[in-house]
């Protein structure tokens, strides 16, 4: 019908994401328009080293959180850094996953409920969450707590998508 279509299942760790999220990807276009191959790995065996959550979430080590009373901002030196508010943890809740620290995360999920932070004593806050899908900090998120976990969640990890846009950019002369 005049369309030509790519389409591959993709793994966030494979292009520096600390998160294993596997996002099925299609390309589509005109036949008279050049399509993208999809993008190569960056990361894993004989590449770069898979990030891991420790890799995205150590470098605010020593910033504890905030409480769920207060905005979520936390001075780091120069830096104000948003969105780093946690719920109440409950120990023990059937459905949490706890981050291993060596290890890429699961995929980060759009809800109010995220995953335990390695240490086992309390859940990521919205910016760790954020950290995982490679959001620079200085992105901030608004609205109720719960709906900017849904925002991290809803997300395509950032180096995954970038690395297909790099794509899309250089067979349209806009190399990157």
């Amino acid at each position: 019908i005049g369309y030509q279509i790519r389409v591959k299942v993709l793994s966030s760790e494979k292009y520096g994401d600390p998160q294993r999220r596997r996002r099925l990807i299609i390309l589509g276009a005109r036949n008279d328009i050049k399509l993208p191959d999809m993008p190569e790995p960056t990361h894993g065996l004989g590449l770069l080293p898979i990030m891991t959550c420790k890799d995205a979430l150590q470098k605010f080590e020593s910033e504890h959180p905030t409480k769920p009373t207060s905005c979520g901002a936390v001075r780091i030196g120069d830096a104000v850094v948003y969105n780093h508010i946690i719920p109440r943890h409950k120990p023990g809740a059937n459905e949490d996953y706890e981050l291993i620290e060596d290890q890429p995360s699961r995929t980060i999920l759009a809800r109010s409920r995220p995953h335990i932070h390695y240490n086992g004593e309390r859940y990521i806050s919205v910016r760790e969450a954020a950290w995982l899908q490679s959001f620079p900090t200085t992105y901030r998120f608004f609205g109720s707590s719960a709906n900017q976990y849904t925002q991290v969640g809803n997300a395509v990890p950032v180096k995954l998508s970038t690395a297909i846009a790099r794509g899309v950019a250089v067979v349209h002369g806009c190399a990157v």
